[in-house]
């Protein structure tokens, strides 16, 4: 058997600059789980769940997104994004 690993994420929206509250939406395979980090640091299944959209934080965040299969536990490539909520 050959089993292939998870698509790369799919972020919405795609980082940008932001005045307003905003959601981030991933998109997540039937059979696996998206995980995240804002801190700069590699996603791994340790870390936070992806459970429901995600608020942007306040400030300059990077967001890095791994989605792992449940079952192989075979993981897609990572995505980063640059996320900025700017308030007045």
């Amino acid at each position: 058997l050959n089993y292939h690993a998870p698509a790369d994420p799919e972020v919405s929206p795609n980082g940008g600059r932001f005045y307003s509250p905003t959601y981030i939406y991933i998109s997540v395979p039937d059979g696996c789980s998206a995980y995240y980090t804002w801190d700069r640091s590699e996603p791994t299944k340790e870390s936070s769940k992806y459970i429901s959209p995600l608020l942007v934080p306040e400030g300059y965040n990077i967001l890095s997104v791994v989605i792992i299969d449940d079952t192989t536990e075979l993981s897609s490539g990572i995505y980063r994004g640059v996320f900025e909520y700017i308030t007045e």
